[in-house]
């Protein structure tokens, strides 16, 4: 994405401070603001699975149980904003690094539909990914253990030469630096 930005060497860091910087303020007021909205702490921490510690957190502040709706529902919006804008920012950088050559099945991840030009598969790809791993908390560790060894898997089947190498540390006859482009 950074190669879409003008002046990248100036602006990419910018913007990066930037978001740091607004998370981290923002971040502080909010926790403040919750501190002092909670006016029952023991019902907040309790282990009930039952209840959800945001909405009590908001009702105890408010006093309304219409007021805390409203507000769940706003956090809600904002949370599938952040969420869509995620999947979109992966999905282009999964694109980038497959088209360099550095991914899994390139070619395939490496293209744009040229009909809606987005990278369709590298977006479905990193959605069905990150589902998966948002669903290990439904599952068990075997799960997650599964999971990544599947990747892994994937990564030595796609390139098993530079996998067998990487992993034993003889790694040098390449430079690692610039990406293999396929032909």
């Amino acid at each position: 994405m950074a190669e879409e930005t003008p002046r990248p060497s100036r602006n990419v860091p910018l913007g990066m401070f930037a978001y740091i910087a607004t998370g981290s303020i923002t971040s502080i007021a909010v926790a403040i603001a919750i501190s002092y909205g909670i006016q029952d702490l023991t019902a907040v921490v309790s282990n009930n699975p039952f209840t959800f510690p945001p909405a009590l957190i908001i009702l105890q502040a408010t006093g309304s149980e219409n007021g805390t709706i409203v507000l769940l529902v706003v956090i809600l919006l904002i949370i599938l904003n952040c969420t869509l804008s995620t999947y979109v920012s992966v999905g282009r950088m999964w694109w980038a690094l497959a088209r360099d050559g550095v991914t899994p099945f390139g070619r395939l991840f490496g293209r744009v539909e040229q009909g809606v030009k987005v990278p369709v598969a590298s977006l479905l790809f990193t959605s069905v990914l990150a589902l998966g791993f948002g669903a290990i908390q439904l599952g068990s560790t075997t799960a997650f253990t599964n999971l990544v060894s599947s990747f892994v898997r994937s990564c030595r089947l796609d390139r098993p030469d530079d996998a067998d190498r990487a992993h034993a540390g003889l790694v040098r006859d390449r430079d690692w630096r610039q990406p293999r482009r396929r032909s």
